[in-house]
This record gives C-alpha cells, sequence and structure tokens, in this order.
C-alpha cells in the first residue's frame, strides 16, 4: 500500500493523532500496527467522548483531558486496556496561562494598536457557518462596552479575534469599518485550505496568550474559550442574547450553552450566561471593576475540565505517556 511504502522509506517510531475515528486514517492506522508502528491519541476536544466515544483502533496509548473522561471512555470500549489511558489534560491548553511567554504590556499594546491604559475586552469570533450574522451579537457586546466609560474613568477597547479557521473578509472588514475605535486581529496562521493543512505559526499562541493576559474581561459564544480564559485567570461572560433572523449551526444560542460537554461550566458558574442586554451591562461591569470577582469558579473549573493539571504541564504528561510504551 501507499502506507507501507510511506512508512518503509521513512522510518516511524510512533504516529499521535488527536481526533478518533476519522475514515481515512485508518489505512495509516492498520499498516502501522501491522509494521509494529506504535500509535497513540491524545485528545484535543472533550466533546469527542460525547460525538465519537465508539474508538475503532487499538491504540498502544491513549490521553484523556480528565478522570471523568478515562471512566467514559472505558464504559463505552471495554475492550480497551485502563492502563493504557492516561489522564494527560490537553496541551492546546498548555499555550495559555503562560507568564514565561509574557512580552513587555507596552509592548504589546503597541504591537496591536490598543492605547496605552485602555481596559481590553477579547473576543473570539465564532468559526465560519457557526454563528451567521454575528454582528448581530457583537452590537450587543459594544453598546455594553461603551455603556461604561465615564463610570470607569477609562476608555474600554473590544480586540475582535477572528477564528483562525475564517480566511473570509466579510466580518472582517464589518468590524473594522463599524468599529474603528476597536481592534480587530487575525490569528497568525498558515492556512492552506486547498490541501487541508492549516496550522499556527508560533507567534500566534504567543500573540494569544498575552492577549488573553492583559486583557480584564472574555466575551465569548459559548465554547472552550471559557477554559483559555479561566487558565489565563480572566472572567467570562457566555452570550445567549436570541436574535431574530438566521440562527446558529446549533440551532440557538441557548443551544451552546446546553451542551453536554458544557456541563462544568454552567454546573460551576465559570462563566455569567446573559440573555438581555442588562445582564450583560450588569456582569461587564462587575467584572471590568474587579478582574477577580469568580476566581475560585475559574478555578473549580480547571480542576474539573483538565484535572487541575496547569499550563504547559500536559504536553510534558503526554511525551511520558509515548515514552513510557
Amino acid at each position: 500500500t501507499a502506507w507501507r511504502k510511506y512508512f518503509s522509506n521513512n522510518p516511524t517510531d510512533a504516529i499521535l493523532v488527536n481526533v478518533p475515528r476519522q475514515n481515512y486514517w485508518n489505512p495509516m492506522l492498520i499498516t502501522a500496527h501491522e509494521m509494529g508502528i506504535k500509535t497513540y491519541l491524545v485528545y484535543h476536544t472533550a466533546k469527542d467522548i460525547v460525538a465519537n466515544g465508539r474508538l475503532n483502533h487499538d491504540y498502544d496509548g491513549i490521553g484523556v483531558w480528565n478522570t471523568g473522561m478515562k471512566q467514559a471512555l472505558l464504559e463505552q470500549n471495554p475492550w480497551v486496556n485502563p492502563e493504557s489511558v492516561r489522564v494527560v489534560g490537553c496541551g492546546h491548553f498548555d499555550c495559555v496561562g503562560r507568564m514565561d511567554w509574557l512580552p513587555d504590556e507596552s509592548e504589546f499594546r503597541d504591537q496591536i494598536g490598543a492605547k496605552p491604559d485602555s481596559l481590553l475586552i477579547i473576543y473570539p469570533t465564532a468559526g465560519p457557518g457557526i454563528v451567521p450574522q454575528e454582528e448581530r451579537y457583537i452590537e450587543f457586546v459594544v453598546k455594553a462596552a461603551s455603556a461604561f466609560e465615564d463610570r470607569l474613568g477609562k476608555s474600554v477597547q473590544i480586540v475582535f479575534r477572528m477564528n483562525p479557521m475564517d480566511s473570509r473578509d466579510i466580518l472582517h472588514d464589518y468590524l473594522k469599518q463599524t468599529y474603528p475605535r476597536h481592534i480587530v486581529l487575525r490569528p497568525d496562521w498558515v492556512d492552506i485550505r486547498k490541501n487541508n493543512w492549516t496550522y499556527a505559526k508560533m507567534t500566534d499562541p504567543i500573540l494569544y496568550n498575552a492577549l488573553l493576559h492583559f486583557s480584564s474581561l472574555c466575551i465569548t459564544i459559548p465554547s472552550t474559550v471559557t477554559l483559555d480564559a479561566a487558565l489565563a485567570g480572566i472572567p467570562v461572560i457566555n452570550l445567549g442574547i436570541e436574535v431574530p433572523g438566521e440562527q446558529p449551526l446549533a440551532g440557538s444560542i441557548r443551544a451552546f450553552w446546553d451542551v453536554d460537554f458544557n456541563k462544568n461550566v454552567r454546573e460551576s458558574g465559570a462563566a455569567r450566561y446573559v440573555t438581555n442586554q442588562n445582564e450583560l451591562e450588569e456582569a461587564l461591569i462587575n467584572y471590568l471593576q474587579n478582574k477577580y470577582l469568580d476566581a475560585d469558579k475559574r478555578s473549580e473549573l480547571i480542576n474539573r475540565e483538565v484535572d487541575g493539571i496547569t499550563a504547559g504541564r500536559s504536553s510534558l504528561l503526554s511525551l511520558h505517556m509515548i515514552e513510557s510504551n
């Protein structure tokens, strides 16, 4: 086969994948098993335990986010050796909450075009097609951000971080033209879509880490960004304001909040879920006045989601798993 030829020409000790049950990987994994090449699965997203719980390959090692995730995986796949499953957290979160990566704040503000003393709110936009006409929801946030500047005695700037998968111009250009006093950033990614080849340059996670650290607040559609923010030590508001017109991919904004894999966020109270403008403004002013409000709830979320594994440790735990097999 093509994979046998590839592995023969390119000696390989191990294969590491981060998403289970991708059919186009099956020939690669089967060939690797036949040739004695070890295979490892380290989950990128916890929701795959719900969406893709049954495995179709016998991995030499599996890395999961937390002990609950390990238990769920073994219940759905009783043939898997429990000793092969390790709690390693999630390597994605190794890129946030990193004090050792932080630039000087004034240099960071110059880099993104922020005012020297403004309060920053990070708003990560959704992926393409997930939230059609997302500007409808963003309008609530802009209104809330401008409502308290006199009371706070500082200007408030929203940093819109475009989703790495959204290479379109439509929302990016709309935000730049409509809200020129705020900031719109594209992630620094290589994106060769025709080859299904996308990845972040090293400069991007460094900037994202700094953006989270120097921001006072994160506002977002309910997503795993909540855990990014919690690890970075900043409060989170999840939007749940329903609007007329075309609805999000999940059917409604509320549906993103209610999904099974958001259970720990709901139960810990790590994010404030707001359903109208008044709730949004109340949460916003409370958090801008006290960045450490609800810090205990965010710590509880980290303990629930990744068993308290701190920034930078997950990749090392994954490496130890591979080296010990």
